[in-house]
């Protein structure tokens, strides 16, 4: 870090200056941290853990130990400039009170800066101090941004590098690399199977209507006094955009034990692995059972978010308010045949009938049942124990069936996956990481604009309200 002499401004820095400094050094008493070109208005690189002196060629020489942030190894400045304070603290002695990284160093005799491995760095460590931390001193370093001796990992390294990327090779990733705000929710995405196929648009203009399935029907003949002309007469939709705020929060020990012996690059990918399918569980929770946009959302009297948009089914009632498709009678199902329909066949066929013409022999076509829905057609329908190939995959009215926990349990729609949409507004997304609400707990917490959508309403049918049986416990 320096060397005892001259500066390169003829200023004299005496041996004992140094020595004075390494010896009274303790990052619990004030941590010296490392300033971009001194510049303290920037954020700081990184801080000074160690620092011991040794004595070469008649001079002494001032070494340290450095955390430094991802963004100073990636810069790898070169040279340091110490700040000493020579009454630090009213004590009447110097201390070190910060350093400079700068590739145009004041001072002579200092070395350039090249970062060592982790191993090695350890065992420094273990030379200068030798002691190894316990479970609850680690607990504290880690959780206020200090890297301990066994993982070379600070929670602010996380923070500063937080990034989320796309499949490759998948028109997600090519998208978000080249938009801004758009990569996390593309990953998001990616994070659920049954989400991956459904359709997400990124819009740059939330008052700009969208230009959805041009209308099937032939577009190919001919006339003989002129030309064959089909309209083309895609459908045209505008959207109301709502703020959709997103969080998972862990607390000191919970972050402990999970980033414990983690690098940065690890613990990344662990943050990523447990938020990503937490956000992406809510964007399908939220699509199935959300009925309007409140101002300020109630997880309690709404767990399932029916308060937080409108979703998928509700939108599908507002493009049909005479209930052509979205068949508002209440109807009951029941396997032993004591309600309207004993049988989920009957009732997807009867679905496909209030459908457009056009949309009935769509090959895209699915049924969407929820989980109670479909336990009972399983009871009634499939033999105990019966194992069904690839080639054999249950199908309810010779269409596939998919279904999901998130779905409400009497759910019983049909459409295509890719109708149903989720828009968001490319250059309105924002992350933060960090300390979101007290000192005690560390999250991701993602804000952006969004809102849902059909493609093409009139290909979704539905039954708005379906009757269980009930069953008794004996």
């Amino acid at each position: 870090m320096a060397t005892s002499g001259k500066t390169v401004s003829g200023q004299n820095i005496s041996p004992a200056l140094l020595t004075t400094i390494a010896e009274r050094y303790d990052p619990e008493y004030y941590t010296a941290l490392i300033w971009p070109e001194g510049d303290r208005s920037q954020k700081n690189l990184g801080y000074v853990r160690k620092l011991k002196t040794e004595e070469s060629d008649g001079q002494v020489k001032l070494h340290a130990i450095i955390e430094p942030h991802l963004g100073f190894i990636e810069a790898n400045l070169a040279g340091r400039t110490l700040e000493v304070l020579k009454d630090f603290a009213k004590t009447g002695r110097p201390y070190l009170y910060g350093v400079h990284a700068t590739d145009s160093p004041g001072i002579t005799g200092v070395s350039h800066l090249q970062f060592s491995l982790a191993p090695r760095r350890r065992g420094i460590d273990q030379e200068l101090d030798g002691r190894i931390p316990t479970f609850s001193t680690r607990l504290d370093q880690l959780t206020h941004h200090h890297t301990t001796k066994d993982s070379p990992m600070n929670l602010e390294d996380i923070l500063n590098g937080f990034t989320f990327s796309a499949a490759p090779n998948s028109k997600l990733a090519e998208r978000s690399t080249s938009l801004p705000g758009t990569a996390l929710m593309s990953s998001i995405w990616q994070a659920s199977p049954l989400l991956a196929r459904m359709t997400l648009r990124f819009m740059t203009d939330p008052s700009a209507p969208t230009q959805d399935p041009i209308k099937p029907g032939l577009r190919t003949g001919r006339t003989q006094q002129g030309r064959f002309v089909v309209r083309a007469m895609p459908s045209s939709q505008s959207h109301q955009f709502h703020d959709f705020d997103s969080s998972a929060v862990f607390t000191r020990h919970e972050l402990a034990t999970l980033f414990g012996g983690l690098t940065p690059e690890q613990a990344r990918e662990l943050v990523e692995t447990i938020t990503l399918p937490m956000f992406a569980d809510d964007v399908l929770r939220i699509g199935f059972h959300g009925q309007f946009a409140a101002d300020s959302t109630d997880p309690v009297t709404y767990p399932n978010g029916e308060d937080v948009a409108a979703g998928w089914q509700a939108l599908a009632k507002q493009h049909d308010p005479d209930g052509l498709r979205v068949l508002r009678d209440p109807v009951s199902f029941d396997p032993a045949g004591l309600g309207d329909y004993s049988a989920l066949d009957s009732m997807v066929y009867r679905l496909l009938e209030a459908l457009p013409a056009q949309w009935r022999q769509d090959p895209r076509m699915q049924v969407l049942v929820g989980g109670e829905l479909l336990a009972l057609h399983k009871q009634a329908y499939l033999a105990p124990g019966q194992v069904r190939s690839k080639e054999q995959q249950l199908k309810i009215a010779d269409l596939p069936v998919n279904t999901h926990q998130h779905m409400p349990g009497n759910l019983l729609a049909v459409t295509f996956l890719s109708n149903l949409q989720v828009l968001t507004l490319e250059l309105g997304h924002y992350l933060a990481s960090g300390d979101l609400n007290d000192d005690n707990t560390w999250g991701v917490r993602y804000w952006r604009p969004q809102t849902y959508a059909l493609g093409a309403p009139e290909a979704y049918a539905a039954f708005d309200a379906i009757t269980l049986p009930i069953t008794t416990e004996e």
